[in-house]
Order: structure tokens, then sequence, then C-alpha cells
């Protein structure tokens, strides 16, 4: 028995073979639209790291209060925290603070 992640895994591995011989042709807009995405995906990944070494969590809480206001509203505050690299418990002094 194979759990999700094994299989999509071993999928993605499957995928990633195909280009790697060649099997799909490079001009092909599925290729170039994979990199494009995987190369969005870096960016912000690489962003967001910066942000969290660079940033104290109150200006991170802020960025993310300024840039999507509406995200505040609809996800557990759990869940913010974790995104902001913070505890529950340092979001809702910061949230408190305003």
């Amino acid at each position: 028995m194979t759990s999700r992640k094994t299989k999509n895994i071993t999928e993605w591995e499957k995928f990633s073979h195909l280009f790697k011989r060649q099997e799909i042709p490079a001009k092909t807009t599925l290729k170039k639209e994979i990199e494009d995405l995987t190369l969005d995906r870096l960016l912000f990944y690489q962003k967001l790291f910066l942000l969290r070494i660079k940033d104290k969590p109150q200006k991170r809480y802020e960025e993310l209060l300024k840039q999507r206001p509406e995200v505040l509203q609809r996800i557990p505050q759990h869940y913010i925290a974790s995104y902001l690299g913070i505890t529950p418990v340092s979001l809702s002094r910061i949230r408190n603070r305003r």
C-alpha cells in the first residue's frame, strides 16, 4: 500500500524523466509553462525566506494585512501565525497592539 505522498513523488519522478530524456520536445508550451511556474514559485519562496530573516513579525503582519486583508478574515489564526513564522500567542499580541 503506497501513500498519496509516495505516489505523487513517483509520478513526479516519471514526469521529470520525460524532460531529461527529451521525450517532450523543447518547444512545447507545456514545458515552458512548467518552467515559468517553477521559477515564479522559487522567487516567491526566496522572497518569503528573506523577509522572515529581514523583517520583524510586526512588520510581516502589517505587510500581510496590507497585501491580503481578506486572508486574515478567512484563515484560522494558527495558520496565519505559522505562515508568518511566529507562534499563535505572538500573533495575538501583535493583533492586540494595533
